[in-house]
Parts: C-alpha cells; structure tokens; sequence
C-alpha cells in the first residue's frame, strides 16, 4: 500500500491559501467606494494651437465669477448666492426683452469661472443656484406644457422640456482674480 504524499498535500493548502487570499481581495475592493463628482458632462478637448470659433454676440452668454473672497459677480455685476437662482431664471425666459440677455432659451449659455482661492462650498453653492434656476424653469415649463411638474412626466416629456432650456455650463479654467 502506497503512503500519501506529503507535497501533494501541501500544494493543496496553498492553492486554498491562494484562493482565499484571492476572495479576500475581491471582498476588499467591492467594499471600496470611489468618490463621487458633479454629474456634469465636460466639452472636448481642444488643443491650444487650434483655431477656436469668435463668438462676436454676448447676448446668450451670462456670466458668473466667484473670485477668492467667494464673491460673486452675476453678469458684471456684484451680487449675493441668493441672486443668481432668479437671475438665472430671468437670462432663461427674456426671450429677447432684454438686449443683454438671451434671445432664445435654446442658446442660452451659462458660464461660471472662479478664482484660485475660491471655497469649494461657494462654488458648489453658486453651482447649486445655477441647477435650481434650471429646475425651476423646467418645471415651470413642464407645468405650462403638459400640465404636471418634472418628476411626474414620462421621458419622452422631460426630453422635450430640455431640448427647450437645455443646460448649456461652460465651466473655465480657475484664474487668479484675486479679492
């Protein structure tokens, strides 16, 4: 009669060490969470070199810095966080009443740039204010539309409200405004 192996019981021990190591791995980075960012799609990259379009009418852009003392100005002038959801609003629906806000909704551009020194909370607020006056107009619209607020419109629905205001951010590089 033959003795076992005593290799062969050993590579079998370490095949299970492995494939426990390997599961204990696997539990590890499912546990992991990965941090989370604005849901905000970014425009392409365009290199430096290239030739970038002029844009010679202002109208549809609307403006919003924050410079390093977390203060804001709203279209060249100074305001406070509370101004920019009602302000946005008002860029949204002018439909050319005013000669310096948008004349169409459907061009409408919001651009916000800040300042090195900028509060990450000052501008997640301003960014916050800037998505409300956007909620508000689409709810707005949604109700004069179809006769029912945002959430309760089938997708088909919320898609015809966008394409009618839809968020245009053009967020710029950081600067160094100073305060």
């Amino acid at each position: 009669m033959k003795k076992p192996d005593k290799n062969a019981k050993k590579g079998i021990l370490l095949s299970v060490d492995v494939a426990f190591a390997l599961l204990i791995f696997w539990v590890v980075a499912q546990a992991i969470h990965t941090d989370t960012a604005i849901d905000t799609i970014l425009p392409p990259y365009v290199p430096e070199h290239a030739d970038s379009p002029r844009c010679h009418y202002t109208g549809n852009l609307f403006s919003i810095k924050i410079n390093s003392e977390n203060e804001i100005l709203l279209h060249g002038s100074l305001a406070e966080y509370a101004d920019i959801k009602p302000t946005i609003i008002e860029f949204l629906t002018n439909y050319n009443r005013r000669p310096d806000y948008s004349e169409n909704p459907r061009l409408a551009v919001v651009s916000i740039q800040n300042d090195n020194g900028t509060d990450f909370g000052a501008y997640l607020t301003v960014y916050n204010e800037i998505k409300a006056g956007y909620n508000a107009v689409w709810d707005a619209y949604a109700q004069q539309q179809f006769g029912k607020s945002m959430a309760n419109l089938q997708q088909w629905q919320i898609d015809s409200v966008k394409a009618e205001f839809p968020l245009l951010l053009s967020e710029s590089e950081p600067t160094n405004f100073g305060g």
